[in-house]
């Protein structure tokens, strides 16, 4: 589905739309909502050269890798319009994702323009904690993840599985295609490992139906690093 932020000829000759040497953006950021089953989110940019010369697209290049996008002509003649399209991949990006295309032409001044695609990717689903940990040497007790659907359709966890043969996990369902938790206890925490919690659902869309969490046993725990890094940082402070 394309998204294109069209003005009118007034909007693009009011006072306060942007303008960047000649060239007339009416928005600069585009915000988009992705579908779950969306693998790629076209959005376009209209502009107008607003200068008495030809400006000429030098090149057109983005912060990201999701992102392709291209003008649709090489050269705008004085009082010309233009479009300036998007693609972004969505891939398996959630919440709020805010990438830059920077317009390059031979403007004599400011010939760089940048413009945001601000694509928001709804969230099917929640894991917490990302990442369990227990200390080498101590007691290896039952820790619990969650899994809940924050959107609107059912999803169910068919299976779960570990990437390390030291921990043992056991799937609860507390509420069916709502809400589970999965148990995970080491079997002994006296060697270091780090490992993947793979979480295997029945949503239909296939880049959406698995997650993955972190599971370790580790020297010093994260919330002891945190503690660590403030303690430093107070003591430099002081």
């Amino acid at each position: 589905m394309k998204r294109i932020f069209l003005p009118t000829l007034c909007a693009m000759l009011l006072p306060g739309a942007p303008v960047f040497a000649g060239m007339t953006f009416v928005e600069t950021r585009a915000a988009v909502v992705a579908q779950p089953d969306e693998d790629v989110v076209k959005v376009s940019f209209p502009f107008k050269n607003d200068t008495e010369s030809t400006l000429n697209v030098v090149k057109v290049h983005s912060n990201c890798g999701c992102i392709k996008a291209v003008a649709d002509k090489k050269s705008y003649a004085p009082g010309e319009s233009g479009l300036l399209n998007a693609d972004f991949k969505v891939g398996n990006f959630e919440g709020l994702v805010e990438k830059f295309v920077t317009l390059q032409t031979d403007a004599k001044k400011e010939p760089l323009q940048r413009l945001t695609v601000a694509i928001t990717v709804p969230k099917l689903y929640e894991v917490a904690p990302q990442l369990t940990e227990w200390k080498q040497g101590e007691e290896g007790e039952t820790k619990i993840v969650t899994f809940d659907v924050v959107g609107d359709q059912k999803v169910n966890v068919t299976e779960i599985s570990t990437s390390r043969d030291n921990f043992v996990s056991e799937l609860v369902t507390i509420k069916e295609g709502e809400k589970y938790e999965i148990h995970l206890t080491p079997k002994t925490t006296d060697l270091l490992s780090l490992g993947v919690l793979r979480i295997s659902t029945d949503y239909h869309v296939k880049k959406h139906s698995r997650k993955l969490a972190f599971l370790g046993v580790v020297k010093e725990t994260r919330q002891e690093k945190e503690a660590a890094r403030a303690a430093r940082k107070t003591a430099k402070n002081s």
